[in-house]
């Protein structure tokens, strides 16, 4: 699994973030979301909705 977080810009000119996670080795999107105000509260569930156990990953990557 790798993880990002990164800004887009709107057609309104409104700064969204949006989260996205990638399963290396097939490259598919496993989750994403987007947020005008991401928090650490946000981010924690973002992860839980997506990792509930059913898979066997053992790494996430993230970007620093």
């Amino acid at each position: 699994m790798a993880c990002d977080f990164f800004v887009a810009v709107t057609a309104t000119f409104r700064l969204v973030y949006v989260l996205l996670v990638l399963e290396i080795g097939t490259r598919r999107i496993v989750h994403w979301n987007i947020t005008e105000h991401p928090t650490a509260e946000w981010t924690a569930q973002q992860f839980r909705s997506f990792l509930t156990g059913d898979e066997p990953y053992r790494f996430v990557a993230g970007d620093p």
